[in-house]
């Protein structure tokens, strides 16, 4: 293994962050746009005195340094870090639409209780369907069987096994691999990743304006629209 330093590893990662948001830039600017929505959202819940939307607000800023932190990690080709940060972000963001959805869990969740990840997963499987007023947020069964998937996914990648040593190395024969100290920019797993947490931080977005600024859903469509269209742009086999 040959001396690495810090100074080193960081000229690295400013390559790939070069090469990423050249070859990937689609990847970047969903990152923009989610980070621009979620911004949106919460300035419309921000300054409140109300404890489910202050429930939501937390883990809104939460979501956005999870996001943040995704970014910052898969444009230098730490991947399996990018993984782990993807994967709670969506944790947080499930949790914010199912308070959105049950604000009556608030008050259980801010004194403490805890709600594990498969747990607000079936929760939220039981709303696929819910009235908040005149909206009706309807979301389809199959999209909790996406984000089970989802989720294993990012955990096989995180944990200390062989999938994850296929994101953090590269086979160059049969019998011998080369390990990728400070990461190596896998575009693939990036655009995987940008699409899931991306679809995940749209829904959940506009549940959270529906459910407690349902007027204001018409100011932040045009930022819906084009995120949306963005996430369905990307396709896994290309470098754009």
């Amino acid at each position: 293994m040959p001396q690495y330093s810090v100074a080193a590893l960081e000229k690295h990662w400013q390559a790939n962050q070069t090469e990423f948001r050249t070859a990937a830039s689609a990847c970047h600017e969903v990152f923009a746009l989610m980070i621009s929505v979620m911004s949106g959202v919460g300035s419309l819940l921000s300054g409140r005195k109300v404890l489910d939307i202050n429930c939501v607000y937390l883990l809104l800023t939460k979501a956005m340094n999870h996001v943040a932190s995704t970014l910052l990690l898969i444009e230098r080709g730490l991947m399996v870090d990018g993984a782990l940060t993807s994967r709670n972000a969506i944790e947080t963001l499930l949790l914010l639409e199912l308070l959105a959805k049950k604000p009556e869990l608030c008050r259980k969740w801010s004194a403490g209780d805890q709600l594990t990840p498969g747990s607000v997963r079936k929760e939220l499987a039981k709303l696929s369907k819910v009235e908040v007023g005149d909206l009706v947020i309807e979301v389809s069964s199959d999209t909790w069987d996406e984000t089970r998937f989802v989720y294993d996914w990012l955990s096989q990648i995180t944990h200390a096994n062989l999938d994850s040593l296929n994101r953090s190395a590269s086979q160059t024969d049969r019998n011998n691999f080369v390990l990728h100290v400070g990461g190596a920019l896998l575009f693939p797993v990036a655009i995987a990743i940008t699409k899931s947490l991306g679809h995940t931080c749209l829904r959940s977005m506009a549940t959270c304006l529906a459910v407690f600024e349902p007027t204001k859903l018409q100011m932040m469509s045009a930022q819906f629209e084009r995120l949306g269209e963005s996430l369905n742009s990307l396709s896994p086999g290309e470098k754009r």
